[in-house]
């Protein structure tokens, strides 16, 4: 029982939230939901069409820009952009250089609002892409390449008047993104060695993770004076976007042990004992996704797929999970594959589905039951009748 109820829990990347509702996609399936928070019921609102039905971590942010969710594709083979009056999905392709393993590595880490675009910048993918969700009019900006190493650019950003600074996840540069010229620079930082992984800007401060578990230091850089200071961090670990909540720093591991508390004024570092964290297995993170929603931070761990509440004030900790209904969860996939049998020719001429996938489905009944034995392919059979 306990192994039906985890496969559908709903575990995620990012998401984005209204008073009522939660938009995400799904980090272990190809599947974009809306969650009703006071229910908890999933819908399953479609699926990304040149990306197999087990494909994982398709998506790795997600933005908003007016009416328009924006999905930035992490594996997924296309940017996905979802309408919040009325659900309705798109998709822009983006072309992609094989070579570079981009759909195994990752495209992009990140992207950012600015007017009518959304900027998206790449982890593996070379080129600077700026989107107009509304007229889905794409553009290709800057190649990082001639600048940087790969990895290009990892989480977090600081945002000034008239650029974006992020960090570089291959060694210790910033990467500079000019609004107006549309241009990029690169930036050493002075007498600070590896790579950095994550930042978050507070004030002139900006507060930078390092891309290298063992070093066990989070970085303070005064913007103003360009000057860096280091904190020694109770724990090795990979950390996202550092969260400030007045006189302290969380640290939410994406891969690491515990969940750590650092002291703006004494500059000392504890592990937050009153937070739970389920280690995550195999390839999943330790800590999937991780917000913060004024004085609340939300979290959802890979391990145990729970997803979690912390009052910064009252430092109380609540516990609850989301989990897709059988039937609906059947229904949509079964829906989704009869479109590909219909397009089963230039499916199988572009591999974009997997042999499993097909045997499941050939196994499924007309009913939405699974059959063990070789009988079934009723489905697929109403689908060829009908063609």
């Amino acid at each position: 029982m306990e192994k039906t109820i985890e496969r559908n829990r709903v575990v995620c990347t990012d998401w984005y939230e209204s008073e009522e509702y939660m938009w995400m996609c799904l980090a272990d399936r190809n599947a974009i939901c809306k969650v009703e928070k006071e229910t908890g019921k999933v819908h399953v609102l479609g699926y990304y069409p040149r990306d197999n039905m087990t494909k994982r971590l398709l998506c790795n942010k997600v933005v908003r820009n007016g009416n328009m969710l924006v999905f930035v594709p992490y594996c997924a083979s296309d940017i996905a952009l979802l309408n919040l009056e009325s659900d309705e999905l798109f998709f822009v392709s983006i072309q992609t250089d094989d070579s570079e393993k981009m759909a195994e590595r990752g495209k992009f880490t990140q992207a950012f609002v600015r007017g009518d675009y959304v900027y998206f910048f790449g982890l593996w993918y070379p080129v600077i892409i700026r989107l107009n969700p509304f007229t889905k009019e794409i553009l290709y900006l800057e190649s990082l390449k001639d600048e940087v190493e790969a990895p290009y650019v990892s989480l977090g950003q600081a945002v000034f008047d008239e650029k974006v600074i992020m960090p570089i996840g291959s060694e210790a540069y910033f990467l500079e993104f000019y609004f107006c010229e549309g241009k990029i620079e690169t930036k050493k930082s002075i007498d600070v060695e590896g790579s950095f992984f994550s930042m978050t800007k507070e004030k002139n401060n900006v507060w930078i993770t390092s891309g290298e578990m063992a070093r066990k230091v989070l970085l303070r850089w005064d913007s103003c004076n360009n000057v860096f200071e280091q904190i020694s961090l109770a724990e090795e670990g990979l950390y996202y976007e550092p969260i400030i909540y007045e006189k302290d720093i969380y640290l939410f591991p994406h891969c690491g042990k515990s969940i750590l508390r650092v002291n703006i004024d004494n500059k000392i570092c504890s592990i937050c004992e009153e937070l739970s964290l389920t280690v995550g297995r195999g390839d999943w993170a330790n800590v999937m996704a991780v917000k913060q929603i004024g004085n609340k931070v939300k979290y959802v761990t890979g391990g145990s797929r729970n997803w979690y509440e912390y009052d910064l004030d009252s430092k109380k900790l609540k516990r609850y999970c989301y989990e897709i209904d059988d039937a609906e969860n059947e229904q949509s996939w079964n829906d989704c594959m009869i479109e590909k049998i219909k397009n089963a020719k230039s499916i199988i001429k572009e591999r974009e589905i997997l042999l499993s996938e097909y045997l499941t489905f050939l196994r499924t009944g007309e009913d939405g039951s699974y059959s063990e034995e070789n009988k079934c392919g009723d489905m697929v059979l109403k689908v060829l009748k009908g063609m």
